[in-house]
């Protein structure tokens, strides 16, 4: 974008995370940033970091409470709309599935797949929010294409929110652009997911492919700023090729 910034607002969940901090520094130039996690610390670390720190807003909840996401959010969207989402907020912890409890396989897909759906849900009701929902990025995972022992939940919620892009592009407006973004490893020192991405690692490539979190923030800059073309509900891969060049892949429809 080169307009000066949007005339709504930026949703980043996950935004206490090293991906999420870096993608909440490469948009704060082009948009009013609503910065949501669950550690005020961190969040308030990410705010500091960005270009205009004042111009944001942070929002404090635990996604976990898919029910309670109504009420927390209504008095950030109340007197000024949210229009877009990029939805970075995930849980990826290596357990094998017989040794998994039903309440944790639940909270991953809580956290992965039905807080997205339900801030989804929301921003799009004009009785919510007050500014149309145009621009959406879901943060998926190559384990979705390269499964990993120990991470059966974690694939299987990451495949939902890709079935979700491509829904959501029916199901919003036509002028509302929808993309998922498959990141493979992504080298992070400090979050939840760090353990998991030293164990992806044996599958997935040499830590010299892994890529960072300021490439994936590049991507969905990318997405959000329709330098890839219209999103349509695709899934679009991020691979480092040939003279270290990154490049976005478009995957067809299945």
């Amino acid at each position: 974008m080169s307009s000066g910034r949007a005339t709504g607002r930026l949703l980043i969940t996950g935004a206490s995370s090293q991906i999420g901090a870096a993608v909440a520094r490469a948009l704060a130039p082009d948009y009013r940033l609503v910065l949501g996690g669950r550690d005020a610390a961190s969040l308030e670390r990410t705010r500091a970091g960005c270009a205009d720190p004042g111009a944001h807003a942070i929002w404090r909840f635990d996604l976990d409470r898919v029910e309670q996401i109504a009420g927390a959010l209504a008095p950030l969207v109340r007197s000024d709309g949210i229009e877009a989402l990029v939805y970075i907020a995930g849980i990826a912890r290596p357990t094998a599935l017989s040794a998994a409890s039903a309440p944790q396989v639940a909270r991953v897909f809580s956290v992965n797949v039905l807080a997205a759906l339900e801030l989804i849900r929301l921003l799009s009701m004009r009785r919510y929010n007050s500014t149309p929902l145009a621009r959406v990025v879901l943060m998926s995972s190559v384990a979705v294409r390269r499964p990993v022992r120990g991470f059966a939940a974690y694939c299987a919620s990451k495949g939902a929110l890709e079935s979700l892009a491509r829904a959501l592009s029916v199901e919003l407006s036509a002028s509302a652009s929808v993309a998922a973004l498959a990141a493979p490893a992504v080298d992070v020192s400090r979050s939840s997911d760090a353990a998991a991405t030293a164990i992806q690692a044996a599958h997935v490539g040499r830590k010299s492919e892994w890529i960072t979190p300021e490439e994936v923030a590049w991507a969905v800059r990318r997405l959000l700023a329709g330098e890839e073309g219209p999103l349509r509900g695709e899934t679009f891969s991020l691979a480092r090729e040939a003279a270290d060049r990154l490049v976005l892949r478009r995957e067809a429809a299945p």
